[in-house]
């Protein structure tokens, strides 16, 4: 194994440099993650306040473009739907959250490949 210039990557202050360096990283992910996660509680949350007024006949397959945008922004209530049960608002804000950051976590996951590909050409 190669030495630094202090001695072996192995001592106590050899490796802090390293494991600081990956906890900056991982911070910047976090928060884009956080922030696409944002954006599914709103997009949960607007819904659900246009549903409330609207009650007796709000979000129907009935309706078909209203219908549509729900499922494709708010998948949860595909997923009720499809298999016959209620959800609960708070979790359906909450699933609507976490599947929007689990798509942020892969579209920022793929971004540097994606920007590498885009600048080599």
């Amino acid at each position: 194994m190669a030495a630094g210039p202090s001695g072996s990557r192995l001592e106590f202050g050899g490796i802090s440099g390293i494991i600081r360096n990956a906890s900056r990283r991982s911070g910047g992910m976090k928060r884009r993650i956080a922030i696409w996660a944002g954006p599914g509680l709103l997009v949960a949350g607007c819904w659900a306040l246009y549903a409330f007024p609207t009650f007796p006949s709000a979000i129907t397959p009935a309706e078909r473009i209203v219908w549509t945008l729900v499922n494709v922004t708010c998948p949860i209530v595909f997923a009720g739907f499809h298999f016959h049960f209620g959800i609960k608002l708070y979790w359906v804000l909450l699933a609507n959250a976490a599947m929007y950051a689990f798509v942020g976590l892969i579209v920022e996951t793929l971004r540097p490949k994606i920007e590498a590909c885009l600048n080599s050409n």
